[in-house]
C-alpha cells in the first residue's frame, strides 16, 4: 500500500541537469481494504433496502480523485483510496427518487470501524475534513506532562520539517554548483535551473489538537474496558477481603465458643470433685 519515490540523486551524471522534482518527492499511501484484503463491508445507510440481508456487501466502484495530504513528523505524504458502493441502494435509486446511490470512501470512519483491530491499526493517520495527521504525531501528544503542551509538539514537528526541507534543498543546490563549475563542458549547456519548491506550510496547533481529540474519541471503548477492568479488580479485591474477614470472624467465634465450653467443663468438673471431697 506504500509507494515510495526513488532515492535522491547524489552526483551529476553526464550532461543531465539536476531537476528539483527529484529532490522533493513524497510518499503515497493507497488505502484499499476491500481490493487488497477482500474485506466484506456492509452499507451503513439507515434506509438501505439490504439492511437485513446478511449477504449484501459493498462492491468496489473505482478510485477516488481526492488526494489527502498527511502531515508526518518530518514531512508530508499523500493518501489515496478506493470508492465503495451499495448495489441495493443503486437499484432502489432507479425506482424511487427518495433513495440515493450510497458511495463511500474506504477511509471513512463507518468503514474503518467494520475492520478488525489489527487491520485498522495499519491505517497510518487520523483524518480531518481536509487534511490528516500521522499517528506518530498523535503519540507525541499523548504524554500530557507539565511543559509538554500542544504548542511545544507543534514546534518540534516544525523543526523536523524545516531540517528535512533544508537538507533536500542543500543537496539540490550542491549538485547545481557541481554542474555549473567553471571549465566544465556542462557549463556551456547551463540555462535556467528549476527553482526548488517552497516549503509546505505546517498545520496550525489547533488542527493537531483536533486530530488528537478525534483519535481519543475513537479510543473511548478501550478506555472504558480498562476502567471496567480496574473497577472489577477492585470489586474482586473488596469481595475477597470481606470473605476473609468473615472467615476470620467465624474462626474467632468458634474458637471462643470452644474455649467457653472447655472452661465450663473444667469448672463443672472441678466443682463436682470439690463437692465429692467435702462430702
Amino acid at each position: 500500500m506504500w509507494f515510495c519515490p526513488p532515492e535522491m540523486p547524489g552526483v551529476v551524471e553526464g550532461s543531465s541537469v539536476p531537476v528539483a522534482d527529484s529532490f522533493f518527492r513524497h510518499r503515497v499511501f493507497f488505502w484499499r481494504p476491500v481490493g487488497v484484503w477482500r474485506y466484506s463491508v456492509r452499507c451503513t445507510k439507515p434506509d438501505c433496502p439490504a439492511k437485513e440481508d446478511e449477504k449484501a456487501f459493498l462492491y468496489r466502484c473505482g478510485y477516488s480523485s481526492t488526494v489527502r495530504p498527511i502531515c508526518d513528523i518530518n514531512g508530508w505524504y499523500f493518501m489515496l483510496t478506493e470508492v465503495l458502493a451499495c448495489d441495493a441502494c443503486r437499484k432502489a435509486a432507479k425506482v424511487s427518487q427518495g433513495h440515493s446511490i450510497s458511495r463511500y470512501l474506504s477511509w471513512e470512519a463507518n468503514i474503518l470501524h467494520q475492520l478488525a483491530p489489527g487491520h485498522r491499526a495499519v491505517f497510518p493517520a487520523v483524518l480531518t475534513p481536509r487534511r490528516g495527521v500521522d499517528k506518530a504525531i498523535i503519540r507525541l501528544m499523548r504524554d500530557r506532562t507539565e511543559g509538554n503542551t500542544m504548542a511545544k509538539v507543534w514546534r518540534q514537528v516544525q523543526e523536523s520539517h524545516c531540517e528535512e526541507y533544508l537538507q533536500r534543498k542543500d543537496l539540490y543546490t550542491t549538485l547545481l554548483i557541481q554542474y555549473n563549475q567553471p571549465g566544465k563542458v556542462t557549463r556551456m549547456f547551463s540555462g535556467q535551473f528549476q527553482k526548488p519548491p517552497k516549503m509546505r506550510k505546517l498545520p496550525q496547533p489547533r488542527l493537531l489538537r483536533k486530530a488528537y481529540l478525534i483519535s481519543e474519541a475513537e479510543n473511548i471503548e478501550d478506555y472504558r474496558t480498562q476502567i471496567m477492568s480496574v473497577f472489577g479488580k477492585v470489586l474482586k479485591y473488596d469481595s475477597t477481603r470481606k470473605v476473609n474477614i468473615l472467615t476470620v470472624l467465624t474462626k474467632c467465634v468458634i474458637t471462643t465458643i470452644v474455649l467457653l465450653l472447655l472452661i465450663i467443663i473444667i469448672i463443672t468438673a472441678t466443682h463436682t470433685q470439690c463437692r465429692k471431697a467435702f462430702i
